[in-house]
């Protein structure tokens, strides 16, 4: 036998030795897996086993989609990695824009029948797609601003204290607070993942800003707040006004459920308002002044019942609905006098007087 024939017939050998027998000890000696020789895996090294950002997961969604990144996790108890894919659908006619939606692919490895304690797949993985967010069923998005790897922000953690961790995703909409909170636990292969922030499987929205107390990742959660800025009447939407509303688990459905809410201010006290409780408040407007005068969660409404807010000196009567500790409410009626400008500089101030309290 000629010496080019011996070459060849041991490379055949060698295929067919990595082919049936990878990672296996013979005659003293390891067999590489097929995967190791590819990515050139230096003698000695452990084969890295297979990382999301191994598989183009563009080729299983629609052409119309962007793929925007990819993260790796484990909140279903086996000991696979999964992917959580974040990506953009309905964009605009000029590709700009659109809410951003995420699923997570569960690997399902192929083991070898003749070693199944073998630590990494014999063949390569196939994926179980499992939508999050849009579903059938479901309702929302996972935010609308991407930046990398910081928005949408995405936590692994035990936040209702059952000790399983669960998937949390805080979405932006070009604030610097999140606007979204999504989070997820696993359910069964049938029914993948399940929505726990609300009974319609969707987010809770604020567009004025979600905060989560403690802050991710450390739990369990306490409470979440949500701001929703409100436009009805007029003179909340001038003065950025807000609904705050308060979310708790519902030790029964393990689900956030509203406890609260009150009227708030959107994005935090005025400057000169930050005290409670003062006579005057150099604010631009009258139901800002009244809503500065009380803590924060005391307030329901704020009408504003007659007068006229001149250049200089105005009167404004108002009345304030108020909760009380035994879980009712009382009303306040108000006047507010718009002080006039002394001199160039000067903010404008109103100056609080209760006519009637309860």
């Amino acid at each position: 036998m000629r010496l080019s024939q011996v070459a060849l017939l041991i490379i055949v050998i060698a295929l067919i030795a990595i082919l049936i027998f990878p990672g296996r000890q013979i005659l003293g000696f390891r067999i590489p897996t097929l995967g190791a020789i590819l990515r050139q895996v230096a003698p000695g090294e452990e084969e890295a086993p297979p990382t999301c950002k191994d598989f183009d997961f563009t080729q299983l969604m629609p052409t119309s989609w962007d793929f925007l990144r990819v993260d790796p996790l484990n909140i279903d108890g086996d000991d696979e990695t999964e992917c959580l894919v974040i990506f953009r659908y309905d964009k605009t006619p000029h590709g700009f824009g659109g809410p951003l939606g995420g699923a997570i692919y569960d690997p399902q490895p192929n083991r070898d029948p003749r070693n199944l304690a073998t630590e990494f797949p014999f063949r390569p993985s196939a994926y179980i797609a499992y939508q999050l967010l849009p579903r059938h069923g479901g309702m929302g998005f996972l935010g609308e601003e991407f930046r990398g790897q910081e928005r949408p922000r995405v936590d692994v953690y035990d936040v209702d204290g059952d000790g399983v961790n669960e998937l949390v995703i805080r979405g932006y909409s070009g604030y610097d607070r999140p606007t979204s909170l999504a989070i997820f636990e696993w359910v069964t292969k049938e029914k993948g993942y399940r929505v726990m922030t609300s009974y319609m499987d969707a987010p809770l929205w604020g567009d004025a800003g979600i905060v989560v107390q403690p802050e991710p990742p450390n739990g369990p959660i306490a409470q979440v707040i949500v701001r929703q800025r409100l436009y009805d009447p007029p003179y909340y939407a001038r003065s950025q006004l807000a609904s705050r509303m308060v979310y708790s688990w519902d030790a029964t459905t393990n689900l956030l459920y509203q406890t609260d809410s009150s009227l708030d201010f959107a994005f935090g006290r005025p400057q000169g308002a930050e005290t409670s409780g003062q006579q005057s408040y150099p604010v631009m407007y009258p139901e800002e002044a009244l809503l500065a005068y009380y803590d924060e969660g005391e307030v329901e409404i704020i009408s504003l019942l007659g007068g006229k807010e001149a250049e200089g000196v105005g009167i404004v009567d108002a009345e304030v609905i108020v909760k009380v500790e035994e879980g009712g409410t009382r009303t306040d009626k108000w006047t507010l006098v718009k002080l006039p400008i002394s001199q160039v500089g000067e903010m404008t101030r109103w100056e609080l007087h209760l006519r009637q309290e309860g």
